[in-house]
């Protein structure tokens, strides 16, 4: 379909912007070593920090609006 992205473009594109501030200090000073001891490309393990950082947001979240519809 004309305009449609690639799911996993999408999905690199929001975990990138996840790792941004503080996190993102921490996550461009862990992917290098990471990425010297793995097989992983600094490219995946920044994916993998964001994806990890946005899993807690959201969960957080999910977890605050359920405390609050009690």
């Amino acid at each position: 379909m004309a305009g449609k992205e690639p799911s996993m473009d999408r999905i690199r594109r929001m975990t990138h912007s996840a790792v941004s501030g503080a996190k993102g200090t921490v996550a461009k000073k862990a992917e290098r070593p990471l990425a010297r001891r793995t097989p992983l490309s600094r490219d995946t393990i920044r994916t993998l920090f964001g994806a990890a950082f946005l899993f807690l947001s959201a969960r957080t979240l999910i977890r605050a609006l359920r405390a609050g519809l009690r």
